[in-house]
């Protein structure tokens, strides 16, 4: 059990008010692709309407724009794709725009170059709606197995829209093999962004563009650094033609080879940013853990405690419930330190803290912060049940435990409402005291106890004496 925060876990918690703000710009840049492409096919009906649209805006393939629209609005419909009630039409949808785009790869290739731009989609286009298509299938999938498939395809997905972007700002063809593409129009091109846009958030808990979306600071730079390593590459070659002098005289080979080398330094650089956040939030939630975990033990240390104890104190004011306060003193620890060693008592002291982690939930912060003292706290009802399975645990190690030592503690319960104006530190206090006094109360237990066996035994052999 990992007793650190939800920002502190592996893997990374993302930033929900993040992720909401992205899953905001998600439906705003799948009804802005709806609009685009429902307006192309509407074009192509009604000739008023084609009039009234911008030059560039007609030159989107149809089916292209029927393939744009039809994912955008099933995704839009569908945000939720792994519900029953919606396997069917996401599936539908998904499919037939995968099949129709293989379709138009197999005839693109078929045809010559020239008959190219005579096609209902054009090859460029037809490839990114098929590896989307692709995505969208391996993304419902919630296998382990498949998060690779998916980064793969997303990432390839980022490598062609920096293919294609290039190509339109070089205003350079597109070569495969014996193929030279036209660069696409600019209504495709935002569709596709508008498109890949919307499948960020899928990436969001899991996989490789999974610390983007993250808290820790690799997330931070890296959402600073991406949009420049992709276009750097840019700016530097547009600057390098503004100053040569060279925009004046095109050449498709020169233009064709610094679209290439645009693509490969900006697939690079997004290469690299993530794995590299990665590590840095890695590093930091290892610092922080240093700082916030007792080394011995596990669980948190004093500072670590008061930090997640004052974060669920917060939570419990927020949603007006309880807090429960668990105080625990392990007793007799002074006794196996002085009698076996310190090294039997720090073995007490794991144990006792395995039995603790094992026994209490994820969300509850459970700490080390005495010598012999732990503490728990929890917002969540449930805490005298897992007293009791702690209680029913302890007895089962003693009853098995072949070591030098028994597991006894005291501990003192406290459930409070935050809403009294009372702060944390002052609950821990009152949760001490009545641990106090459930020792004491125990010990007296423990000497009457002590008294009655003295009075039993004296008795028996005074009677034993006058016979």
């Amino acid at each position: 059990m990992v007793m650190l925060p939800d920002v502190f876990e592996q893997p990374p918690t993302p930033n929900s008010r993040l992720v909401s703000r992205v899953f905001r710009l998600r439906k705003l840049a799948l009804l802005l692709s709806l609009c685009i492409s429902m307006s192309v096919l509407l074009a192509g009906q009604f000739p008023a309407l084609s009039a009234r649209l911008p030059g560039q805006w007609i030159t989107m393939a149809p089916a292209t724009a029927t393939g744009v629209a039809l994912l955008s609005l099933i995704l839009l419909l569908c945000p939720h794709t792994s519900r029953h009630a919606v396997r069917f039409p996401y599936l539908a949808a998904v499919g037939f725009t995968l099949l129709y785009s293989l379709y138009a790869i197999a005839q693109g290739f078929t045809s010559t170059a020239a008959a190219d731009a005579t096609q209902p989609m054009t090859l460029i286009g037809a490839c990114y709606m098929t590896l989307l298509s692709l995505f969208l299938l391996v993304v419902r999938c919630k296998s382990k197995r498949t998060v690779p498939v998916s980064d793969i395809l997303a990432y390839v997905l980022l490598v062609l829209l920096i293919a294609v972007t290039s190509a339109s700002v070089f205003s350079s063809p597109i070569v495969i093999g014996s193929h030279s593409l036209s660069a696409l129009s600019l209504p495709t091109l935002i569709c596709f962004y508008c498109l890949f846009i919307a499948i960020l958030p899928t990436r969001a808990s899991r996989g490789w563009f999974s610390p983007i979306f993250g808290d820790g600071i690799g997330s931070h730079v890296s959402r600073l650094v991406l949009p420049f390593t992709l276009a750097t590459p840019f700016v530097v070659i547009l600057s390098a033609l503004l100053l040569s002098g060279e925009q004046h005289n095109p050449l498709p080979q020169q233009f064709w080879t610094l679209t290439l080398i645009v693509t490969v330094i900006s697939g690079a650089s997004a290469l690299l940013v993530f794995p590299l956040a990665r590590r840095v939030n890695a590093l930091e939630r290892g610092l922080r853990e240093l700082s916030l975990n007792d080394e011995m033990t596990s669980v948190l240390n004093r500072r670590g405690f008061f930090l997640l104890g004052e974060h669920l104190y917060s939570q419990a004011l927020r949603e007006n419930s309880g807090l429960g306060i668990l105080f625990f003193d392990l007793d007799g620890l002074k006794k196996v330190n002085d009698t076996y060693g310190h090294d039997t008592g720090s073995a007490l002291l794991v144990d006792f803290a395995r039995l603790l982690k094992s026994t209490f939930r994820h969300s509850d912060a459970i700490g080390r912060i005495g010598g012999d003292e732990f503490a728990v706290v929890s917002c969540r009802p449930g805490l005298d049940n897992a007293l009791k399975r702690l209680h029913t645990a302890v007895a089962a190690f003693n009853a098995h435990n072949k070591k030098h030592y028994r597991i006894d503690y005291s501990v003192g319960r406290l459930h409070a409402m935050p809403g009294n104006g009372v702060p944390f530190d002052s609950l821990l206090a009152q949760a001490d005291l009545l641990m106090y006094k459930e020792k004491r109360r125990r010990k007296q237990q423990a000497q009457e106890t002590h008294r009655t066996a003295q009075k039993r035994a004296a008795g028996a052999v005074a009677q034993i004496a006058e016979t």
